[in-house]
C-alpha cells in the first residue's frame, strides 16, 4: 500500500514492525489484529486491576496500529496494558490484559515525547519501534544519572516550521560556558581510560573565551544547563526538551531492520541526531566560541585545527592517534564524520552524508561511542575479565583478573578451587586492555596480550 503524502512523494507502509526493547522509562505495547478493526483504544496501569491509569493512557485513541511505545514511566517498575477495537459500529470488549517492566539498573535515561506527526502517522508503531530501540542503545551504554527529554517528530519541516535541508534534523539549547568554568568541570569528571588521555591534550591557555555547550552536555558533566527549547523549536527558561529530533518525511526511510536498498535507515538517522543533542558537533570557527569536540580537532600530530580549511580529525592524544577525519563540506554538518561515495567502506552513525540500503548503531567503541566519552558521558562499567594461567609455577591455574574501568590487573592464586593468596599487577598504559595470556617469549612464564582501538 501507498499513502500519498502531501508534497507529492510516496510513503513506504510498514504496518508490520520490529518490537522495541524495554528501556529505564518505557515499554512497547504490541497486541494482534482484530478483523474488521478500524482503530484501538489502550489502557496502561500500574495495577493489573487498573483502578488507576499511568497519565495519558486512559482510553487512548491509538489509531489503526499493532503497537504503541508507552513513555515516561519509572524504573523498575511493571506495567499492565489492554486494548479495545473499534469500528464504525462501536468499541468492542478488552482483550487479554498483558505486562512489561522498565529496565531497573541505574544510568541514562532518554525521555520520549511522540509528535502528533508521529502518533497519527500510520506507521507510528513502526517509527516509534526505531526510536526506542536507538534510545535503548544509549541507556545501555551509558551510565550517567541524566534524563534528556526529547521531542521526536516525522515532518518536511521543523520545529519552527522552516523546510528541512536534509533527511533528519536536531535542534537544541546551547549555554556558553566561560572556558575556566568548562574545562575544571570537564576533568572533575574523568571516569574512564579515555577520559584521562584526552583531559591530558587539553591546552593549558584559553583557544576561546567560552565553551558552547549543549544543555544535555552540560548537565553530563555538573553545569546548571537546564533544558532550554520548547515543542515550536524557541528556547527560554522553563522549556521541557534537551532537543527536537525531526525525520523527513519526504525521504524513504526503512523503520525497521535490516536496512534494504532504496531506503535510509531511520535507525540510525535517529541515533546520528541524538548524538548531536548530546554533544557531538562542531561549527569550526575561525573566531569565537569552541564547541567541545572542538578540543579535540587536529590536523597533525601537536598542530589544533579548528577552522573549516584543511584536514581536520578527532584525537585524544594530541593528534598523535586519529579516532576519525571530520567533514569539512559545508553542504553537510561540520563535525560529523568524514564521507565516502555510497555504499561507504566505513559506514558509521555520525557520517556527514548517509547511504541507503546501509545502517550502523553507536557502541562503547565506535568513534560516537568514544567521542561522547571524552565529552563527558560515562561508559557503563563492564565486569571484571578473568583468565587462567599458572602464575607461581605450582602445576596449577590461577585467576589474573583485570577491571576495565581502573586498568588494575590482580592475581589469585589457587590450589585447584582453593583461594590460597593474591597479589595486585601491573596497571595498564591509559588506552590498552588485556585480552589474553600466553608465552609469547617462551621462558616458561606467562605474559600478557594487550590492545589498544588505536
Amino acid at each position: 500500500m501507498e499513502l500519498p503524502q502531501q508534497n507529492g512523494t510516496a510513503a513506504h507502509s510498514e504496518r508490520a514492525f520490529l518490537p522495541a526493547p524495554q528501556t529505564r522509562t518505557s515499554f512497547m505495547a504490541t497486541w494482534a489484529t482484530v478483523a474488521g478493526a478500524t482503530g484501538y483504544r489502550l489502557d496502561v496501569s500500574s495495577s493489573p486491576r487498573f483502578e488507576t491509569y499511568v497519565d495519558g493512557y486512559r482510553d487512548l485513541d491509538v489509531g489503526n496500529v499493532t503497537g504503541r511505545v508507552v513513555t515516561q514511566l519509572k524504573q523498575g517498575t511493571t506495567y499492565y496494558y489492554r486494548v479495545r477495537a473499534y469500528n464504525a459500529s462501536g468499541a468492542g470488549s478488552s482483550v487479554d490484559v498483558a505486562s512489561a517492566t522498565t529496565t531497573a539498573s541505574s544510568g541514562l535515561i532518554i525521555n520520549a515525547t511522540f509528535d502528533g506527526s508521529i502518533t497519527s502517522n500510520p506507521n507510528a508503531a513502526a517509527i516509534e519501534a526505531a526510536i526506542n530501540r536507538a534510545i535503548a542503545i544509549f541507556e545501555s551504554l551509558f551510565s550517567d544519572r541524566l534524563t534528556i527529554p526529547i521531542l521526536f517528530r516525522y515532518s518536511t519541516k521543523g520545529a519552527d516550521g522552516s523546510p528541512l535541508a536534509g533527511v533528519s534534523q536536531s535542534e537544541f539549547a546551547v549555554y556558553p560556558i566561560t572556558w575556566s568554568a568548562y574545562i575544571n568541570a570537564l576533568a572533575a569528571d574523568s571516569r574512564s581510560s579515555n577520559d584521562f588521555t584526552a583531559r591530558a591534550s587539553l591546552p593549558s591557555s584559553a583557544l576561546s573565551a567560552n565553551v558552547v555547550v549543549s544543555s544535555a552536555n552540560g548537565r553530563a558533566i555538573g553545569l546548571d544547563t537546564p533544558p532550554g527549547i520548547f515543542a515550536n523549536g524557541t528556547v527560554g527558561s522553563g522549556a521541557p526538551y534537551d532537543g527536537i529530533v525531526t525525520v523527513n518525511s519526504s525521504d524513504p526511510f526503512l523503520f525497521n531492520r535490516p536496512p534494504r536498498s532504496g531506503f535510509f535507515d531511520a535507525q540510525t538517522g535517529i541515533e546520528h541526531e541524538i548524538d548531536e543533542i548530546m554533544a557531538i558537533g562542531s561549527s569550526a570557527p575561525s573566531s569565537g566560541d569552541l564547541q567541545p569536540e572542538d578540543l579535540f580537532s587536529w590536523s597533525a600530530p601537536g598542530t589544533r585545527n579548528h577552522t573549516s580549511s584543511g584536514t581536520r580529525y578527532l584525537s585524544i592524544d594530541g593528534g598523535t592517534s586519529r579516532i576519525i577525519v571530520l567533514n569539512q563540506d559545508s553542504a553537510g554538518d561540520l563535525g560529523d564524520w568524514l564521507s565516502g561515495p555510497c555504499p561507504q567502506t566505513n559506514f558509521y552513525v555520525q557520517n556527514a552524508f548517509g547511504c541507503q540500503g546501509q545502517a550502523a548503531d553507536i557502541a562503547v567503541s565506535s568513534p560516537e561511542g568514544i567521542t561522547l566519552d571524552v565529552l563527558g558521558y560515562d561508559v557503563a562499567s563492564l565486569p571484571p575479565r578473568a583468565f587462567l594461567a599458572d602464575i607461581n609455577g605450582d602445576g596449577k591455574p590461577d585467576y589474573v583478573l583485570y577491571s576495565g574501568s581502573t586498568r588494575q590487573t590482580a592475581v589469585w592464586y589457587l590450589d585447584n578451587n582453593v583461594f590460597i593468596g593474591g597479589t595486585y599487577g601491573k596497571t595498564l598504559p591509559a588506552g590498552w586492555s588485556l585480552i589474553d595470556l600466553a608465552d609469547f617469549d617462551g621462558d616458561g612464564h606467562p605474559d600478557f596480550a594487550l590492545f589498544n582501538l588505536n
